[in-house]
């Protein structure tokens, strides 16, 4: 397995989702970009594929970003939040400003 530096790096374009099995904000989180229709890729983070050496993937995902709870979405491989900031800034207006930044339009009228 690939560490996070290198995942990040290998998915630094458009969005970006590191989710889990059985969570149900990773669901939420993928449906929501679903339903305003834009890509997204996904990595399933498995605890098992975790290597123990000296930073360990989950821990040095939540360094990194400061997030505490799965998903973990980027956008051209900048840690933007969780379902409940995306979902937020769905509200606001600020993820289209988000998105078109990266280059990715959607139509609000979902």
């Amino acid at each position: 397995m690939s560490s996070y530096t290198e995942l990040i790096q290998n998915n630094s374009e458009g969005i970006f989702i590191i989710s889990k099995n059985d969570c149900p904000l990773c669901e939420k989180l993928k449906g929501l970009f679903d339903t305003i229709e834009v890509e997204y890729k996904t990595y399933l983070y498995q605890q098992e594929n975790e290597i123990n050496d000296t930073l360990p993937f989950k821990e040095q995902m939540k360094q990194e970003t400061n997030g505490t709870k799965f998903p973990f979405c980027y956008f051209n491989g900048k840690y933007v939040g969780g379902y409940k900031e995306i979902h937020q800034n769905l509200m606001t207006g600020k993820l289209q400003e988000q998105l078109s930044d990266i280059g990715i339009e959607y139509e609000d009228d979902f």
